[in-house]
């Protein structure tokens, strides 16, 4: 990954051409606000097929470019320009968390899943789903060959030919180009629908939660996102295979268990507001002081993931210092010849012996703070079975 200083484009994507996310543009959230139609394409890695949208009508257009993506292609009316990055709006507008998709889950589809947030909505809220639009249609088919078949008749009779060659050749031709196109479709779409729908306790969304849930999920997710993102963890000096499944398994478990903490008080609230007794209120009380307690539970390993995102970003001051003081190191000897040139050899020798000191002693700071950052990743709350 290219380091983000040294990215073509780091807050705003011209608004024509093809970009490769992490050299030419940045992960984030970004509007186009010019009016005017247009499309764009994202390009997941892996296998994973590409995120295609075409804004219906004049006016502003989003997009959220995933860490993850390996290109980003556009052709709008005008300049996108980033306003947030991963984890700071859901596509709901719903500021604070993006949906999480539970990491056990097989992961070409999650991929998929979680590269389709409006198809998550719609799965949970029966909301429009772009999807739908891009289904062939038995009835606009009919049209069609109808009005091939009207053509084909009046050209014969204009033109005195035999019509049925003709007749047969586009009914098979329709038929046939609808049955690929339906095939196609359901491949790339109806089929990860049919996932989705099947598994609707796999994945989360902002709107499954409470404003207090949302707001400890979007903290997860932004500490997450700081920790993957370092200079450290992309050196592979965090322990990449660890990270890569407890980071997953933790962020499940809190957006899974604030989704249930949600339910249950909403479910209470719909009790006291049928009214109740002194005796029911009394009964649900210590349910309410539980549901707290989970609250705070959560909480904790929030902050626990936070402490882990801050000593990461200790241990990135540490590598890039050491990496500093490493480059003027490697050419410690043309200090030493000049500072031979214009000062005794003592002096020189002590000046590059405090150089080198230098940097043993920022060698040791980097090591100590990834000591510590590796320590504040074992302290995290274990995520339950």
């Amino acid at each position: 990954m290219v380091p983000r200083g040294d990215v073509r484009y780091l807050d705003r994507i011209p608004a024509k051409g093809m970009f490769v996310v992490g050299a030419d543009v940045v992960p984030g959230r970004y509007v186009c606000r010019a009016p005017g139609n247009g499309r764009w394409i994202r390009y997941p890695a892996g296998n994973t097929w590409p995120v295609a949208g075409r804004p219906d009508a004049p006016g502003e257009a989003e997009v959220v470019i995933e860490t993850g993506d390996v290109a980003f292609q556009t052709h709008m009316p005008g300049d996108w320009h980033r306003v947030g990055t991963p984890g700071a709006q859901d596509h709901d507008g719903e500021s604070g968390a993006l949906p999480v998709i539970d990491p056990d889950l097989d992961q070409r589809l999650a991929r998929r899943l979680k590269a389709n947030h409006d198809l998550l909505r719609h799965v949970r809220t029966g909301s429009a789903w772009a999807g739908d639009r891009l289904r062939p249609r038995g009835t606009e088919w009919l049209r069609f060959t109808g009005l091939t078949l009207v053509v084909i008749l009046f050209l014969s009779a204009a033109l005195n030919v035999d019509t049925a060659p003709l007749i047969f050749f586009a009914i098979v031709s329709s038929s046939v180009t609808y049955g690929l196109r339906l095939s196609v479709w359901h491949r790339r779409l109806g089929g990860l629908r049919a996932a989705a729908k099947a598994n609707p306790d796999r994945f989360c969304l902002p709107g499954d939660l409470d404003e207090t849930g949302r707001a400890l999920l979007a903290r997860a997710q932004d500490a997450i996102r700081r920790v993957r993102e370092s200079e450290v963890a992309r050196a592979g000096l965090l322990e990449p295979g660890e990270n890569a499944v407890t980071l997953p398994q933790q962020e499940w478990q809190i957006a899974k268990t604030l989704r249930k903490v949600a339910q249950l008080r909403q479910d209470q609230r719909d009790v006291l507001a049928e009214g109740v007794t002194p005796q029911a209120e009394a009964a649900l009380r210590p349910l309410r002081a539980a549901l707290d307690e989970v609250e705070s539970s959560v909480t904790a390993r929030v902050e626990a993931l936070e402490r882990y995102a801050d000593r990461t970003a200790e241990a990135d001051a540490a590598y890039q210092a050491h990496a500093q003081v490493v480059r003027v190191a490697r050419r410690a000897a043309e200090y030493q010849d000049l500072l031979a040139e214009t000062v005794a050899d003592e002096l020189a020798v002590s000046e590059i012996d405090r150089l080198a000191r230098n940097a043993a002693d920022l060698e040791k700071a980097l090591h100590d703070s990834l000591d510590a950052a590796q320590q504040a990743c074992v302290e995290l709350p274990r995520p339950e079975d």
